[in-house]
């Protein structure tokens, strides 16, 4: 006998996802121009000015194409007031024929620290890490492993081991091998899984995706 359980996958889209929708386009289109403006006026001033330059000028246009990015994917609705105002300044420190010295040259790597926050979705997230499972919850699993009873009865009392040990992945994961290897054992005999038997695939899909959700 074979297990068959059909899950209803999402529709994938014919073409490329659309973006978020942003409320005001126009300004988004603006600041987007701006942007690349004062990635060009640094790009000017770097191949105009002091070789030490370009460190600072490279670390600015990074974050700079990073505002781009999330201005277009509408991460980021607009561009903050104090933004513009600290780029213009830094920019302003080489602008119209004006210099400053290495030690005077304000780089302020904290200008974009807040606008460029990491999103939640950007966060890595915590490795999995099994919790013990007790004593009670690992003699289930003993018991799960000899499992034999296929009948309906059976496999409802299966069913409320899992859900009485829920919270120990130990005993689903024993669960869910005892009813691979009992599927097995049917298949390998030959005959067909009488339509009221546990073994059932309308008596069992629930179980393994109940189970399977659980971790």
């Amino acid at each position: 006998a074979e297990l068959r359980c059909k899950i209803m996958a999402p529709k994938k889209s014919a073409g490329k996802a659309a973006s978020k929708p942003n409320p005001n386009p126009t300004a988004e289109s603006k600041d987007i121009r701006w942007v690349r403006g004062q990635i060009e006026k640094l790009e000017s001033q770097v191949s105009s000015g002091p070789p030490w330059l370009q460190e600072p000028h490279s670390w600015h246009t990074e974050q700079l194409q990073q505002l781009i990015t999330r201005l277009e994917d509408s991460s980021l609705g607009s561009l903050p007031d104090e933004v513009r105002d600290g780029v213009d300044f830094y920019i302003s420190q080489f602008a119209d024929g004006q210099s400053v010295s290495e030690e005077e040259f304000y780089v302020d790597q904290e200008l974009y620290a807040e606008v460029l926050a990491p999103k939640p979705e950007d966060k890595p997230l915590e490795p999995y890490a099994r919790v013990q499972s007790s004593e009670e919850a690992l003699a289930v699993v003993a018991q799960l492993k000899d499992w034999s009873d296929t009948t309906p009865q059976g496999m409802t009392k299966l069913q409320k081991l899992m859900s009485t040990h829920e919270a120990s992945a130990d005993v689903q994961e024993a669960a869910l091998t005892r009813i691979g290897g009992l599927l097995a054992e049917a298949k390998g005999s030959g005959s067909a899984v009488p339509a009221g038997s546990g073994l059932a695939p309308v008596a069992l899909c629930p179980v393994v995706l109940t189970a399977m959700g659980r971790f």
